[in-house]
C-alpha cells in the first residue's frame, strides 16, 4: 500500500489544531528554535512545519482571515518578517512586498516585532514553567550548549520573576536541583553567580545566564579577540559560548543594538566580530 498524503495530513492537522481550529505558527508553538535553523528541516520543528504549511494552504486566503489567525498567536520575531508575509498574502513576492508598506502593516497589526520570542514562551508556559534541570539527564553545559535560546528564555523569566517577587514562590514548587545544577540554582535564587562545579565555558555561561538573564561580553570580561573560532567544539571559549548565546538570543537589530549599548564599549580588535554578529 502506497503512502496516503491527505489521510497522512488530515490525521496531523486534526491532532495540531488548537481550541480555535488553528494550527499554530511554526515561532509560536516552537518559540525555542531560531528562524532559519537546521531544527525547522529535521525533527519535531519539520513536523510542525510541513503541518503548518500544508493547514494554511487549505485555509482561507480572504486577507483579513489571515491576519486574524496572525492576531490569534504570538507574534513573530523580524527573522520571520518573509514567513509571516507569505502566510497574511500567499501570491507575495518578496522583493516587491519588503519594498511596500506590507512590513510597517505587519508591525502595526501586531504580529511581528522586537525581542518577541520570550512573549511567545511564556504564553506556552504562563506562569508556571518547568525548571530548567527537570527531566534532565544532561549537565547544564550541555543545555546550554544544544538548547540556547530555550535556556535563555528561562533565565529571562526568572530575572523578571525576580524582580517582581515571583521567583521564590515558583522555586518552592519546582523539585530540587541535582548536584551538578546546584550553581545554577543558586545563582538563579540569589541573582549572583557562584562557581560552578567544572571549568566548562557552557556550564559558566549558564551560570551567568542564570544570575543576569544575559551575557557578559567577552571583552566585559578581559577575553581577546582571538579567542573567538566560531567552531563549536570542545576546545571552545567563553567568546565562543557567547556568540552562540547572541545567535540564538537576538532577533532583531533594535534589542541588539540596546544590549550592546549596555556592555563597555568594545575593543578595536572586537571590531570585526561585533559586525559580523550584526547580520540585521
Amino acid at each position: 500500500m502506497g503512502f496516503d498524503r491527505e489521510a497522512f495530513f488530515a490525521k496531523a492537522i486534526a491532532e495540531a489544531r488548537d481550541e480555535h481550529g488553528d494550527v499554530a505558527p511554526p515561532w509560536a508553538r516552537y518559540p525555542e528554535i531560531p528562524a532559519r535553523s537546521i531544527g525547522w528541516r529535521m525533527g519535531y520543528g519539520e513536523s510542525w512545519a510541513e503541518v503548518w504549511h500544508e493547514w494554511l494552504s487549505r485555509s482561507p486566503t480572504d486577507r483579513a482571515w489571515r491576519l486574524d489567525y496572525l492576531q490569534r498567536h504570538a507574534p513573530a520575531p523580524r527573522t520571520w518578517t518573509a514567513t509571516v508575509m507569505w502566510a497574511l498574502v500567499p501570491e507575495f513576492r518578496l522583493r516587491e512586498a519588503l519594498s511596500d508598506a506590507l512590513p510597517a502593516e505587519l508591525e502595526a497589526a501586531g504580529v511581528i516585532g522586537d525581542d518577541v520570542g520570550l512573549a511567545a514562551w511564556e504564553r506556552l508556559y504562563g506562569a508556571s514553567p518547568p525548571a530548567a534541570w527537570a527531566s534532565r539527564e544532561e549537565a547544564p553545559a550541555h543545555a546550554v550548549r544544544y538548547g540556547t535560546r530555550e535556556f535563555d528564555f528561562w533565565a529571562r523569566w526568572c530575572a523578571k520573576r525576580r524582580a517582581d517577587g515571583g521567583l521564590t514562590r515558583w522555586l518552592a514548587t519546582v523539585p530540587p536541583a541535582p548536584e551538578p545544577w546546584r550553581a545554577v540554582r543558586e545563582a538563579v535564587e540569589s541573582g549572583t553567580p557562584v562557581e560552578p562545579p567544572s571549568s566548562h565555558v557552557y556550564e559558566r555561561a549558564g551560570v551567568l545566564l542564570a544570575a543576569h538573564g544575559a551575557l557578559p561580553a567577552p571583552w566585559a570580561l578581559g577575553e581577546e579577540a582571538g579567542s573567538l573560532r566560531e567552531k563549536f567544539d570542545e576546545h571552545d571559549s567563553y567568546a565562543d559560548a557567547w556568540s552562540l548565546w547572541v545567535r540564538h538570543r537576538f532577533d532583531d537589530a533594535k534589542t541588539w543594538n540596546e544590549y550592546l549599548q549596555a556592555q563597555p564599549h568594545h575593543p578595536k580588535a572586537w571590531a570585526k566580530a561585533v559586525t559580523r554578529l550584526s547580520r540585521w
